[in-house]
């Protein structure tokens, strides 16, 4: 039983809801949209912690490069049309907001161009290696990567502290299944996370537990059709506090089965 100062107010939609700690809540609202059951478990940790950070391999800045870039694996299927690399949707930021900002692109070591859609044509079909470089610290991400087909990204050498939004950021990246993030991290600018992940359908895992949410305000769909993901990481400083908007947070997540949200202040 509730005392009424801490209410407990649910919305539910074939959703399973199982309280393990109810006295570390204050009051909370979870509207969910979901196609298959999910347990969404409110639990007194932080939901676990991990170390599986370290990016399999490590980069140095080419020759005249600011150490500013962003590197990223694409999986190339064809070679019939170009690949998308950069800013895919049809909403602002366009390529062309990011062409201003970018002072290099690499591909397999060998410097390129894209074409005004943020385009290139690779020769072969595999793995291919792209180094984006910058002019300087970014302040926005928006859709950067979305719907590429991005398997591997490393944020390794990217200051990320005055980014604001990273909205689709990875919207739509298909075959993306791991997020290098390095010690460079660091979101306590971060205002928007809309679509971050939606859409990513390789994705089995999310560690987010580097990530400062303090002034987030938005996380409308950040997980929405992520059908593979089974574990979701939060960390000491995934904070709520602030967020106004969560609708269709976990829409179509069919392979979660549970969410630690102790650290949701709805």
């Amino acid at each position: 039983r509730f005392k009424k100062k801490k209410r407990l107010f649910i919305i539910l939609v074939a959703v399973n809801i199982t309280i393990i700690h109810p006295s570390i809540i204050k009051s909370l609202v979870i509207s969910a949209s979901v196609s298959s059951e999910i347990n969404i478990s409110i639990f007194g940790g932080d939901g676990g912690s991990n170390d599986k950070d370290e990016p399999e391999e490590t980069f140095e800045p080419k020759a005249g490069e600011k150490d500013i870039f962003l590197v990223g694996k694409y999986d190339v299927d064809s070679i019939e049309n170009p690949i998308k690399l950069i800013s895919m949707y049809s909403s602002p930021p366009y390529y062309k907001e990011y062409k201003p900002l970018i002072s290099s692109i690499y591909a397999d070591d060998e410097k390129i161009d894209v074409d005004q859609n943020g385009q290139f044509q690779f020769k072969t079909t595999g793995t291919h290696k792209v180094e984006i470089y910058f002019k300087n610290d970014l302040e926005f991400l928006d859709g950067f990567f979305s719907a590429s087909p991005l398997s591997t990204v490393y944020f390794t050498h990217i200051d990320t502290s005055k980014i604001t939004t990273m909205g689709s950021l990875f919207r739509g990246c298909y075959k993306l299944k791991k997020i290098y993030y390095g010690d460079k991290l660091n979101t306590k600018s971060l205002t928007s996370m809309e679509s971050l992940f939606s859409g990513c359908k390789a994705l089995t895992e999310i560690d987010l537990s580097k990530f400062n949410t303090t002034n987030v305000v938005n996380m409308d769909s950040m997980f929405d059709n992520c059908e593979n993901l089974t574990n979701i990481t939060f960390g000491n400083n995934f904070n709520t506090a602030n967020v106004t908007r969560m609708g269709r947070m976990f829409r179509g997540c069919k392979s979660l089965k549970s969410v630690h949200l102790s650290k949701f202040d709805t």
